[in-house]
């Protein structure tokens, strides 16, 4: 083992000779040290574009894999020959070809799956990955994608093309594998055409996968001319042999929109709204939500807002900016929604995006921390100054576990342990451990 790892935790690894099963959160491709284990069998993982170091884990049949960043240079995946099942989440367009590069002699690959997080690149082309399954990966069985890209209104007629490069007898006879394709009615900002050299707003966001559908994060827009493009391919037409339940756990709100028949047993638990959003259609598949994020554009209605906190039974957790979430209480004097808010929210998020008017003052939390003291568990927000803040909220938040603070004013005392014990609170270095980065302040109680 090199003594000078990054990752100190490695040199313990091989003591775990019996480990079959291991996930890592992020890591750098290029300081992995080299270990062993000898019974593994599956890796999730995420790590910038070089995973040279796994080709040593001869044992190993499962791998899920997210590129999280670019922090090498030497941009090289490679795989083990005996894996089985690959999953790969990428973000940036040109890591696209590194994994079509990556896939040659995976012999015994069965299953595999590509995901694209973000709307970016050029158009995939199916005839591109046809080619490198039939020469390099024949005994596949199952292959599941979800590509994101923009295309111009005047490349519309390209875009049929490509639908119907992913519709040939390679996949819908030989293998049966059927896709979508979504358009929007329009993109949500001004796109820079590079192209042409100049933005334009009738660039249109486009995710074309497979379906069922087997992404756990799915966008929702109003869709472009859909009649017209439903023939474009046959694989719009519902098949009987396609099973459609779905993996789909996040539904992400981007234009108003009306329920899809496939999301109708998909288990969602978590809801991203940046549009305006009609509830009573989807409460029918929002019956295990948990989740609520009411983002930058949201228009919901008071009344939508009750009708969707009455119809999630397991709704605990709540992410809003300051601003949106005054006006879906009516300015926090809206008795009815600030009690379910009071029964259900256990995990609360007042995003600010490091602006000054979201943060909150000792006055304003005065009104707000009662609706959420009876269950409130984490507590995450911006404050204007955290003199006398922090020490309020620590004594009028009795069941918190956890709390995030940024304070927008560095001149104030800083906030340590010793501080801590100085204040009328319960806590101290016995049940509290305090970081902080810059201006943020992690708290974990207990």
């Amino acid at each position: 083992m090199k003594t000078n790892s990054p990752y100190p935790l490695f040199s313990q690894l091989p003591s775990l000779s019996n480990l079959v099963s291991l996930e890592i959160e992020s890591i750098c491709g290029e300081n992995i040290p080299e270990f062993e284990l000898p019974n593994l069998k599956k890796l999730i993982f995420g790590s910038c574009p070089n995973t040279n170091w796994l080709k040593n884990f001869a044992q190993l049949d499962t791998i899920e894999y997210t590129i999280t960043d670019r922090c090498t240079k030497d941009k090289l995946l490679a795989w083990p020959e005996t894996l089985k099942y690959l999953k790969i989440i990428y973000q940036d367009h040109r890591d696209c070809s590194l994994i079509q590069n990556s896939l040659v002699n995976l012999s015994l690959l069965i299953d595999l799956e590509i995901y694209q997080k973000t709307p970016d690149g050029p158009f995939p082309r199916g005839e591109t990955w046809e080619q490198i399954i039939t020469t390099s990966i024949p005994p596949l069985k199952n292959f599941k994608f979800y590509f994101q890209f923009i295309c111009h209104d005047r490349n519309l007629n390209e875009l049929k093309q490509i639908v119907t490069s992913f519709s040939t007898p390679f996949y819908v006879l030989e293998n049966n594998w059927f896709i979508r394709c979504d358009v929007s009615a329009y993109y949500e900002m001004p796109i820079h055409d590079y192209k042409y050299g100049t933005y334009n707003t009738n660039m249109r966001h486009v995710i074309l996968y497979t379906i069922p559908v087997s992404s756990e994060v799915f966008t929702v827009f109003k869709t472009f001319s859909k009649t017209k493009i439903s023939d474009w391919s046959r694989n719009y037409i519902d098949h009987p042999s396609i099973n459609i339940h779905t993996n789909m756990k996040t539904l992400i709100f981007k234009s108003s929109s009306t329920p899809d028949p496939m999301f109708d047993r998909s288990s969602i638990i978590n809801v991203i709204i940046n549009t305006s959003f009609d509830a009573q259609p989807w409460l029918h598949m929002l019956t295990k939500l948990r989740h609520i994020t009411i983002g930058d554009g949201t228009v919901l209605s008071l009344e939508d807002f009750t009708i969707l906190l009455d119809n999630a039974p397991h709704l605990s957790s709540l992410t809003g900016k300051k601003s949106a979430l005054k006006l879906l209480t009516d300015n926090w004097t809206d008795i009815c929604i600030c009690h379910r808010l009071s029964r259900k929210i256990r995990s609360l998020t007042f995003t600010s995006d490091r602006n000054s008017s979201q943060n909150f003052d000792k006055n304003e939390l005065e009104r707000i921390l009662p609706i959420f003291s009876s269950q409130c568990q984490h507590l995450s927000l911006g404050v204007h100054s955290h003199k006398n803040i922090i020490d309020f909220i620590l004594r009028k938040m009795c069941h918190l576990i956890s709390l995030h603070v940024h304070s927008q004013r560095d001149n104030c005392p800083p906030i340590t342990i010793e501080w801590l014990e100085q204040q009328n609170t319960r806590f101290n270095r016995t049940n509290c451990i305090i970081t902080n980065v810059r201006r943020d302040y992690y708290f974990w109680l207990g």
